[in-house]
């Protein structure tokens, strides 16, 4: 986006983790996205991880 005539570009990186049976505390849960945010931010910009789940992939591209 545009802020007074200078471009900005923004990025996002996303950690998500679901909550499991054998999560006793709010902070597993914490964790685990923390875990999958972290391992995001390494794979490069513009990437979400889900507990679990690999390799990272890329956001969709943004139409625009």
């Amino acid at each position: 986006f545009a802020c007074d005539e200078i471009l900005v570009a923004i990025t996002i990186s996303l950690g998500i983790a679901e909550r499991t049976a054998g999560m006793d505390k709010f902070d597993d849960l914490l964790r685990e996205a923390d875990h999958a945010l972290y391992a995001a931010k390494k794979a490069g910009r513009n990437r979400f991880v889900v507990a679990g789940m690999s390799p990272p992939l890329p956001a969709p591209a943004l139409a625009g």
